[in-house]
């Protein structure tokens, strides 16, 4: 179930894509590696005008940890939903976004190196931001950039690819820093045809 979700009176509740997604992304067959695309339960007021909107997003907790033995782990982190808040923007020029997000990672239990479970709690406050934006060139060719950085981003950057952070043997949770960028040129050869040059990273 990719969406599901009712709208109306500037209220979005249901699932649907994120507020710290990429709200300009790259027009390419396969997604950059630091795509931010992520898809959960939400409630989001928007208000839009002529040239700026604005989002103010709560969304479902969700992360995934390492314990001390590289094992993944996903602990309960219900606590408190995933804060967002992004400003759109739309210039004669193209397009922007910027999206700041603040998440409250907890745990409960921890895996120690023989094997058994202690119960332990830890919290630690994570949050990112993330900023795309698309600049018109000549007839309908366009430059297209992103860019995000946090600490404790986890499942928000890169399909998965990195944990939000550690937990050591005592349950102590320490958030990892993630980044990641892409910039991508989109040509028209014609009316039916284009291509995209694109160079992504993430770390």
């Amino acid at each position: 179930l990719r969406h599901a979700y009712l709208e109306g009176a500037g209220f979005t509740v249901g699932q649907t894509n994120s507020a710290f997604n990429s709200f300009v992304a790259l027009d390419t067959v396969m997604y950059p590696i630091n795509y931010t695309l992520v898809r959960q339960p939400l409630i989001r007021y928007s208000i839009n005008d002529r040239s700026f909107g604005y989002d103010l997003s709560f969304e479902q907790p969700e992360t995934t940890l390492l314990d001390q033995n590289g094992t993944i782990i996903t602990p309960k982190d219900d606590v408190a939903p995933d804060i967002v808040a992004r400003l759109r923007y739309y210039p004669s020029w193209g397009e922007g976004s910027v999206a700041l997000m603040g998440r409250y990672i907890t745990q409960d239990q921890t895996t120690l190196s023989d094997g058994s479970r202690v119960t332990s709690n830890d919290a630690a406050f994570g949050w990112g931001v993330n900023m795309s934006g698309k600049i018109k060139l000549y007839g309908l060719d366009d430059i297209r950039i992103d860019a995000q950085y946090g600490v404790g981003l986890g499942r928000y950057v890169a399909f998965s690819a990195f944990p939000a952070g550690s937990i050591d043997a005592e349950g102590n949770i320490e958030l990892q820093p993630t980044y990641g960028g892409h910039i991508g040129y989109r040509h028209w050869w014609s009316q039916k045809w284009r291509s995209t040059l694109a160079f992504s990273y993430a770390g």
